[in-house]
């Protein structure tokens, strides 16, 4: 795969470790790789999916060394207007204060939660420019279900190989 592909991947699995550990278990909780284009197949709420695009390059350093952008957006579709807020701030809080590793998963996947024994760190996710926006909600209703939206932007810096 490539590099960029496995940092998309490793934001992924990171947000569904950090749903998992605060109280979100399979079944109660989806995690899907683009935004849903048919939102009345979103059976399971909360759903978070997320989406990344590279953005440039910079030099960073003197040297050779560049960085890249990659923006990521969060989409969080929930139940309530609070559980749409606690998943969206559970994920903001948490990448204020932490890097997102970048896994080698052409060795493997993880098979359970948090493991990533045997899969090799080969980068890291550095927060760049984080904003989160509110939409207000109920941003629609499917087959008289409402359906309540948060969007975060999360900017981050990744070191091209």
């Amino acid at each position: 795969m490539q590099y960029l592909r496995l940092a998309d991947l490793s934001m992924i699995y990171y947000i569904k470790d950090l749903c998992y550990n605060n109280g979100y278990a399979d079944g109660k909780f989806s995690i899907v790789d683009a935004f849903p284009t048919d939102l009345s197949n979103l059976t399971v709420l909360p759903t978070v999916s997320v989406e990344s695009t590279f953005l440039s390059t910079r030099g960073y350093q003197l040297g050779s060394t560049d960085k890249g952008i990659l923006s990521f957006t969060i989409d969080v579709f929930a139940k309530s207007d609070g559980q749409a807020d606690d998943i969206a701030y559970l994920i903001w809080n948490d990448f204020k204060n932490n890097n997102i590793p970048i896994y080698d998963f052409n060795s493997a996947f993880p098979s359970t939660y948090n493991d990533y024994s045997g899969i090799s760190q080969i980068g890291n996710l550095s927060l760049d420019k984080p904003t989160l926006r509110t939409i207000p909600s109920p941003i629609m209703t499917v087959e008289e279900e409402q359906k309540y939206h948060r969007l975060l932007t999360i900017q981050t810096q990744i070191d091209l190989l």
